[in-house]
């Protein structure tokens, strides 16, 4: 009887714990794509840059018509004409229409700590790609309104003790932000 108390709570105790993981990493094909194309443009291979935009050509289309409308056409107009920098500027674009879009889930979410605190963090996860390739001074506003993001879904605490609330105004505020932000891309 013993063993079966302790076999019920050693499964009660390790199912808490996965409750408040938010590292699943898993595979972003907007990450690898970005990667591919920048690898191809360090090595001015501009069939590897194709391929890679290829890769991505539905989810820019999605994110462009969703967030962005000449995003696509200008991201694909700077492939053909194999400007490096126009390219680089456009996967800024992506990213920030990407960013937004997961901010967005998450604000919906908000009374699931978990789903999202997942899309916060993934949104993090896109901005840290880029922001070394951003002004430091753009940088350091992004970062802070996303840890603003952060802030504002609450903590679960622990047994209830620490708990705090989801704050929706603080939230959309941060996401406003943002977007004002991004905007200056």
């Amino acid at each position: 009887m013993r063993f079966l108390l302790i076999l019920l709570l050693g499964f009660t105790i390790s199912g808490h714990a996965s409750a408040y993981s938010y590292s699943a990493a898993g595979k972003e094909p907007l990450i690898d794509g970005r990667n591919g194309i920048v690898s191809g443009l360090q090595k001015n291979d501009f069939d590897k840059v194709v391929k890679y935009f290829n890769l991505m050509k539905d989810d820019i289309e999605f994110l462009s018509h969703k967030f962005d409308k000449p995003l696509f056409n200008n991201f694909e107009k700077a492939v053909e004409q194999k400007d490096q920098k126009a390219i680089l500027h456009n996967i800024h674009r992506l990213y920030a229409a990407e960013i937004q879009r997961r901010l967005i889930i998450a604000a919906r979410n908000l009374n699931n700590y978990q789903s999202a605190k997942v899309m916060v963090m993934k949104s993090k996860r896109f901005f840290d790609v880029i922001e070394p390739e951003l002004p430091k001074t753009q940088a350091n506003n992004i970062e802070k309104i996303l840890q603003g993001c952060l802030n504002a879904i609450g903590k679960p605490g622990v047994f209830g003790a620490g708990q705090t609330p989801a704050d929706p105004d603080a939230y959309q505020k941060s996401l406003d932000q943002l977007v004002k932000e991004f905007a200056k891309l």
